[in-house]
Protein backbone atom coordinates (compact mmCIF):
# COMPACT_ATOMS: atom_id res chain seq x y z
CA UNK A 1 0.00 0.00 0.00
CA UNK A 2 1.31 3.86 -0.80
CA UNK A 3 1.09 4.78 2.91
CA UNK A 4 3.56 2.23 4.31
CA UNK A 5 5.46 1.59 0.83
CA UNK A 6 8.92 2.65 -0.17
CA UNK A 7 7.36 5.66 -1.26
CA UNK A 8 6.44 7.21 2.26
CA UNK A 9 8.52 8.37 5.29
CA UNK A 10 11.77 8.40 3.27
CA UNK A 11 11.78 4.97 1.72
CA UNK A 12 11.29 3.32 4.84
CA UNK A 13 9.76 -0.11 3.97
CA UNK A 14 6.90 -2.04 6.00
CA UNK A 15 8.24 -5.45 6.62
CA UNK A 16 5.67 -6.71 8.55
CA UNK A 17 3.89 -8.40 5.54
CA UNK A 18 1.65 -11.72 5.17
CA UNK A 19 0.00 -12.96 8.13
CA UNK A 20 1.69 -9.89 10.21
CA UNK A 21 5.31 -12.27 9.86
CA UNK A 22 8.87 -10.12 9.07
CA UNK A 23 10.04 -10.47 5.65
CA UNK A 24 13.48 -11.06 5.63
CA UNK A 25 14.85 -8.89 2.45
CA UNK A 26 17.45 -6.60 1.59
CA UNK A 27 18.83 -7.66 5.21
CA UNK A 28 22.57 -8.00 3.83
CA UNK A 29 24.99 -4.93 3.09
CA UNK A 30 24.41 -5.95 -0.52
CA UNK A 31 21.36 -4.60 -0.33
CA UNK A 32 20.37 -9.03 -0.91
CA UNK A 33 18.19 -11.22 1.12
CA UNK A 34 17.19 -14.55 1.76
CA UNK A 35 13.10 -13.46 0.84
CA UNK A 36 11.64 -15.48 3.44
CA UNK A 37 9.37 -14.79 5.81
CA UNK A 38 10.78 -15.45 10.06
CA UNK A 39 7.89 -16.51 11.94
CA UNK A 40 8.29 -17.42 15.50
CA UNK A 41 9.18 -21.32 14.94
CA UNK A 42 10.03 -21.77 11.22
CA UNK A 43 10.67 -19.76 8.19
CA UNK A 44 8.15 -19.09 5.29
CA UNK A 45 9.02 -19.55 1.65
CA UNK A 46 6.49 -17.50 -0.28
CA UNK A 47 7.75 -19.00 -3.59
CA UNK A 48 6.81 -22.14 -2.82
CA UNK A 49 4.25 -22.07 -0.04
CA UNK A 50 5.83 -24.59 2.12
CA UNK A 51 8.01 -23.91 5.46
CA UNK A 52 11.78 -24.65 5.57
CA UNK A 53 11.47 -26.63 8.86
CA UNK A 54 8.64 -29.45 10.25
CA UNK A 55 6.25 -28.38 11.66
CA UNK A 56 6.38 -28.71 15.63
CA UNK A 57 3.26 -30.19 16.04
CA UNK A 58 3.07 -32.35 13.69
CA UNK A 59 6.60 -34.07 15.06
CA UNK A 60 4.43 -34.29 18.16
CA UNK A 61 1.87 -36.17 16.63
CA UNK A 62 4.32 -39.18 16.05
CA UNK A 63 6.73 -38.88 18.92
CA UNK A 64 5.31 -39.27 22.26
CA UNK A 65 8.34 -37.17 24.12
CA UNK A 66 7.18 -34.40 21.92
CA UNK A 67 4.51 -32.27 24.03
CA UNK A 68 3.04 -29.28 23.32
CA UNK A 69 3.58 -26.23 25.69
CA UNK A 70 0.05 -27.19 27.61
CA UNK A 71 1.44 -30.58 27.67
CA UNK A 72 -0.47 -31.91 25.27
CA UNK A 73 0.23 -33.89 22.78
CA UNK A 74 -1.63 -33.81 19.32
CA UNK A 75 -3.01 -36.33 17.03
CA UNK A 76 -4.20 -37.04 13.60
CA UNK A 77 -1.46 -34.78 11.90
CA UNK A 78 0.48 -37.80 10.03
CA UNK A 79 -1.61 -37.29 6.97
CA UNK A 80 0.05 -34.05 6.41
CA UNK A 81 3.01 -32.96 4.98
CA UNK A 82 5.48 -31.52 8.08
CA UNK A 83 5.97 -28.57 5.72
CA UNK A 84 2.42 -27.33 4.66
CA UNK A 85 1.50 -24.20 5.26
CA UNK A 86 -2.00 -23.02 6.59
CA UNK A 87 -3.04 -26.37 5.62
CA UNK A 88 -3.17 -25.50 2.17
CA UNK A 89 -5.75 -22.61 2.32
CA UNK A 90 -3.99 -19.73 3.05
CA UNK A 91 -7.44 -17.61 2.05
CA UNK A 92 -9.22 -18.90 5.82
CA UNK A 93 -6.50 -19.76 7.84
CA UNK A 94 -3.63 -18.01 9.36
CA UNK A 95 -0.22 -19.08 10.99
CA UNK A 96 1.30 -16.23 12.58
CA UNK A 97 4.00 -18.17 14.64
CA UNK A 98 4.28 -21.00 12.24
CA UNK A 99 3.37 -23.83 14.44
CA UNK A 100 -0.64 -24.40 13.88
CA UNK A 101 -3.06 -22.36 11.83
CA UNK A 102 -4.87 -20.08 14.28
CA UNK A 103 -8.51 -20.80 13.26
CA UNK A 104 -8.58 -24.26 13.93
CA UNK A 105 -7.56 -23.70 17.03
CA UNK A 106 -9.93 -21.39 17.74
CA UNK A 107 -12.53 -23.96 16.36
CA UNK A 108 -11.30 -26.79 18.41
CA UNK A 109 -11.43 -25.03 21.28
CA UNK A 110 -15.19 -23.87 20.32
CA UNK A 111 -16.30 -27.18 20.28
CA UNK A 112 -14.22 -28.60 23.09
CA UNK A 113 -15.78 -25.97 25.01
CA UNK A 114 -19.38 -26.39 23.57
CA UNK A 115 -19.34 -30.00 24.26
CA UNK A 116 -18.23 -29.69 27.55
CA UNK A 117 -20.73 -27.40 28.39
CA UNK A 118 -23.63 -29.37 27.37
CA UNK A 119 -22.66 -31.99 29.10
CA UNK A 120 -22.29 -30.21 32.29
CA UNK A 121 -25.50 -28.99 31.58
CA UNK A 122 -27.19 -32.62 31.05
CA UNK A 123 -25.39 -33.70 34.40
CA UNK A 124 -26.59 -30.57 36.36
CA UNK A 125 -30.40 -31.04 34.72
CA UNK A 126 -30.56 -34.70 35.28
CA UNK A 127 -29.42 -33.80 38.97
CA UNK A 128 -32.10 -31.59 39.76
CA UNK A 129 -34.93 -32.94 38.23
CA UNK A 130 -34.25 -36.58 39.89
CA UNK A 131 -33.69 -35.29 43.50
CA UNK A 132 -36.79 -33.11 42.98
CA UNK A 133 -38.53 -36.21 42.60
CA UNK A 134 -37.10 -38.02 45.46
CA UNK A 135 -38.22 -35.24 48.10
CA UNK A 136 -34.72 -33.13 47.67
CA UNK A 137 -32.20 -35.65 48.44
CA UNK A 138 -29.31 -36.10 46.83
CA UNK A 139 -29.26 -32.34 45.32
CA UNK A 140 -25.35 -31.04 44.33
CA UNK A 141 -24.34 -27.78 45.41
CA UNK A 142 -23.88 -26.62 41.88
CA UNK A 143 -22.56 -22.92 43.06
CA UNK A 144 -18.79 -24.25 43.14
CA UNK A 145 -19.14 -25.79 39.94
CA UNK A 146 -19.26 -24.45 36.07
CA UNK A 147 -21.86 -22.18 35.36
CA UNK A 148 -23.47 -24.62 32.46
CA UNK A 149 -23.75 -27.01 35.47
CA UNK A 150 -25.71 -24.34 37.34
CA UNK A 151 -27.81 -23.60 34.43
CA UNK A 152 -28.62 -27.09 34.04
CA UNK A 153 -29.33 -27.14 37.48
CA UNK A 154 -32.17 -24.88 36.60
CA UNK A 155 -33.45 -26.23 33.74
CA UNK A 156 -34.07 -29.60 35.58
CA UNK A 157 -36.02 -27.57 38.49
CA UNK A 158 -38.14 -26.10 36.09
CA UNK A 159 -39.00 -29.60 34.28
CA UNK A 160 -39.69 -31.30 37.81
CA UNK A 161 -41.86 -27.96 38.57
CA UNK A 162 -43.61 -28.94 35.14
CA UNK A 163 -44.43 -32.59 35.57
CA UNK A 164 -45.67 -32.60 39.36
CA UNK A 165 -48.46 -29.98 37.95
CA UNK A 166 -49.02 -32.47 35.47
CA UNK A 167 -49.36 -35.19 37.57
CA UNK A 168 -52.12 -33.05 39.74
CA UNK A 169 -53.53 -32.45 36.42
CA UNK A 170 -53.45 -35.71 35.51
CA UNK A 171 -54.63 -36.85 38.82
CA UNK A 172 -57.56 -34.53 39.15
CA UNK A 173 -58.99 -36.16 35.47
CA UNK A 174 -58.90 -39.62 36.39
CA UNK A 175 -61.21 -38.98 39.55
CA UNK A 176 -63.38 -36.96 37.69
CA UNK A 177 -63.61 -39.56 34.42
CA UNK A 178 -64.02 -42.29 37.15
CA UNK A 179 -65.84 -40.91 39.32
CA UNK A 180 -63.47 -41.29 42.33
CA UNK A 181 -62.66 -45.20 40.88
CA UNK A 182 -59.48 -44.03 40.56
CA UNK A 183 -58.74 -42.95 43.95
CA UNK A 184 -56.20 -45.53 44.91
CA UNK A 185 -53.83 -44.51 42.07
CA UNK A 186 -55.04 -40.34 41.91
CA UNK A 187 -54.38 -39.58 45.65
CA UNK A 188 -50.69 -40.64 45.42
CA UNK A 189 -50.22 -39.59 42.04
CA UNK A 190 -51.32 -35.93 43.38
CA UNK A 191 -49.13 -36.14 46.56
CA UNK A 192 -46.26 -36.88 44.94
CA UNK A 193 -46.72 -34.22 42.04
CA UNK A 194 -47.54 -31.29 44.23
CA UNK A 195 -44.58 -32.09 46.13
CA UNK A 196 -42.46 -32.12 43.34
CA UNK A 197 -44.00 -28.60 42.16
CA UNK A 198 -43.25 -27.59 45.86
CA UNK A 199 -40.03 -28.45 46.21
CA UNK A 200 -38.55 -27.19 42.58
CA UNK A 201 -40.21 -24.26 42.74
CA UNK A 202 -37.94 -23.59 45.99
CA UNK A 203 -34.92 -24.52 44.68
CA UNK A 204 -35.61 -22.14 41.60
CA UNK A 205 -36.49 -19.56 43.90
CA UNK A 206 -33.12 -19.92 45.73
CA UNK A 207 -31.10 -20.11 43.30
CA UNK A 208 -31.85 -16.99 41.72
CA UNK A 209 -31.57 -15.30 45.16
CA UNK A 210 -28.01 -16.90 45.49
CA UNK A 211 -26.98 -15.61 42.41
CA UNK A 212 -28.33 -12.40 42.93
CA UNK A 213 -26.70 -11.84 46.11
CA UNK A 214 -23.47 -13.37 45.34
CA UNK A 215 -22.64 -11.73 42.01
CA UNK A 216 -23.30 -8.42 43.95
CA UNK A 217 -22.10 -8.98 47.70
CA UNK A 218 -19.24 -11.31 47.09
CA UNK A 219 -17.58 -12.27 44.03
CA UNK A 220 -17.79 -9.55 41.82
CA UNK A 221 -16.57 -7.00 44.28
CA UNK A 222 -13.77 -9.88 44.50
CA UNK A 223 -13.23 -9.53 40.60
CA UNK A 224 -9.32 -7.90 40.06
CA UNK A 225 -8.53 -7.14 37.18
CA UNK A 226 -4.44 -7.96 35.71
CA UNK A 227 -2.71 -5.05 36.27
CA UNK A 228 -1.76 -2.81 33.30
CA UNK A 229 1.54 -2.51 33.68
CA UNK A 230 2.48 -6.33 34.06
CA UNK A 231 4.42 -8.05 31.37
CA UNK A 232 4.68 -11.07 33.26
CA UNK A 233 3.03 -14.19 35.80
CA UNK A 234 1.96 -11.39 38.63
CA UNK A 235 -0.29 -10.51 41.74
CA UNK A 236 -2.98 -8.35 41.84
CA UNK A 237 -3.76 -7.14 45.85
CA UNK A 238 -6.31 -4.83 47.66
CA UNK A 239 -8.17 -4.90 50.95
CA UNK A 240 -10.33 -7.75 49.77
CA UNK A 241 -7.65 -10.13 49.03
CA UNK A 242 -5.45 -10.54 45.32
CA UNK A 243 -5.50 -12.17 42.50
CA UNK A 244 -2.44 -14.14 40.40
CA UNK A 245 -2.60 -13.98 36.90
CA UNK A 246 -0.08 -16.24 34.46
CA UNK A 247 0.52 -14.79 30.75
CA UNK A 248 -1.50 -16.13 28.15
CA UNK A 249 -1.47 -14.28 24.81
CA UNK A 250 -4.55 -16.17 23.61
CA UNK A 251 -6.34 -14.59 26.12
CA UNK A 252 -7.62 -11.34 25.34
CA UNK A 253 -6.89 -9.94 28.44
CA UNK A 254 -2.94 -11.50 28.47
CA UNK A 255 -3.83 -13.68 31.38
CA UNK A 256 -5.20 -16.59 32.35
CA UNK A 257 -6.33 -16.11 36.49
CA UNK A 258 -5.24 -18.94 38.19
CA UNK A 259 -5.42 -18.51 41.37
CA UNK A 260 -8.00 -15.92 43.82
CA UNK A 261 -8.07 -15.01 47.33
CA UNK A 262 -10.89 -13.41 49.04
CA UNK A 263 -10.27 -12.07 52.43
CA UNK A 264 -13.72 -10.42 52.89
CA UNK A 265 -17.43 -11.09 51.44
CA UNK A 266 -19.88 -13.92 52.24
CA UNK A 267 -18.96 -17.49 52.36
CA UNK A 268 -18.52 -19.41 48.60
CA UNK A 269 -20.28 -22.94 48.29
CA UNK A 270 -20.64 -23.10 52.47
CA UNK A 271 -16.46 -22.50 52.64
CA UNK A 272 -16.39 -19.44 54.84
CA UNK A 273 -14.58 -15.85 54.24
CA UNK A 274 -10.81 -16.14 53.53
CA UNK A 275 -11.18 -18.75 50.89
CA UNK A 276 -9.42 -19.61 47.84
CA UNK A 277 -10.80 -20.18 44.31
CA UNK A 278 -8.95 -21.97 41.71
CA UNK A 279 -10.12 -23.06 38.22
CA UNK A 280 -11.47 -26.40 37.80
CA UNK A 281 -11.25 -26.91 41.47
CA UNK A 282 -13.50 -26.40 44.47
CA UNK A 283 -13.59 -23.71 47.02
CA UNK A 284 -11.42 -23.99 49.68
CA UNK A 285 -10.36 -22.35 52.93
CA UNK A 286 -7.22 -20.25 52.69
CA UNK A 287 -3.98 -20.90 54.50
CA UNK A 288 -2.42 -18.20 56.58
CA UNK A 289 0.47 -17.56 53.77
CA UNK A 290 -2.32 -17.29 51.70
CA UNK A 291 -4.04 -13.88 52.83
CA UNK A 292 -2.44 -10.86 51.84
CA UNK A 293 -1.71 -7.65 54.13
CA UNK A 294 -5.13 -6.12 54.25
CA UNK A 295 -3.22 -2.65 54.32
CA UNK A 296 -1.62 -3.53 50.87
CA UNK A 297 -2.60 -0.87 48.50
CA UNK A 298 -4.15 -2.11 45.33
CA UNK A 299 -1.47 -3.60 42.62
CA UNK A 300 1.09 -2.28 45.10
CA UNK A 301 3.77 -5.44 46.23
CA UNK A 302 4.29 -5.92 49.81
CA UNK A 303 7.55 -4.05 51.31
Amino acid sequence: MAGISSKAAGKLENLKKYNGIELQHQEFSDLSGLEVYEAFYRNLDPQTGRWWQIDPKWEASIDPAFVNEDETIVEGLESLSPYTSMNNDPIKLSDPLGDWPDWLDKAGDVLSNTVKGVGQGLLGAVNAFTSDNIGGAGLVDGSNLTQAFQIGQQIGHIGAFITGAVEDGVAGVGEFITGGAATPIAVPLAIHGTATSAIALKNIVLSNKNQQTGSGEGRGKNNRKPDPAATGDHTVSNDRGSTTFKRNDKNPTGFDEVKRVDTKGKAHGKVPTPHVHEPKKPVRPARADEIPNTNLEKNKPLK
